[in-house]
């Protein structure tokens, strides 16, 4: 999933990036490329805070330019199943029991930093009456 990213070049050189979508997203770097990297890894703590608070992670806004990040594919998967779980309503001691596993293996596969396999998130979501589907563009 694409995220706008918005870049400001700095009078004293560099750009300054923020998200239009994410609030929490400040960031800056030296070129327009660092800046971009240093944006989605940005992106990506700022999603840790809404797991945390188990709030519901904004979608990205319709991309206007030429900037934006790519969220990893798991990464992404991961913020769907949390925002439907909070849409259902389904805590995750109640996920694990559709999935049958231990709530520790849910609060893994919810970790954005756990190596979570592609079936895991795919059973998850199945349990969310949601599907997973791929493509490449």
């Amino acid at each position: 999933m694409k995220y706008p990213i918005i870049l400001e070049a700095q009078e004293e050189g560099g750009f300054y990036a923020y998200s239009p979508d994410i609030p929490e997203l400040h960031t800056q770097g030296d070129t327009r490329e660092e800046a971009l990297e240093e944006a989605l890894d940005g992106l990506v703590t700022a999603f840790e805070f809404y797991f945390e608070d188990e709030q519901t992670v904004p979608l990205p806004s319709k991309i206007a330019g030429d900037d934006y990040v790519n969220v990893p594919a798991k990464t992404w998967s991961k913020v769907l199943i949390l925002n439907a779980m909070l849409e259902q309503k389904v805590t995750r001691s109640e996920l694990a029991r559709r999935i049958d596993v231990k709530k520790q293996n849910i609060n893994k596969t919810l970790d954005l930093n756990h190596e979570t396999k592609l079936s895991t998130l795919e059973k998850a979501a199945r349990a969310l009456g949601k599907s997973m589907e791929i493509s490449f563009s």
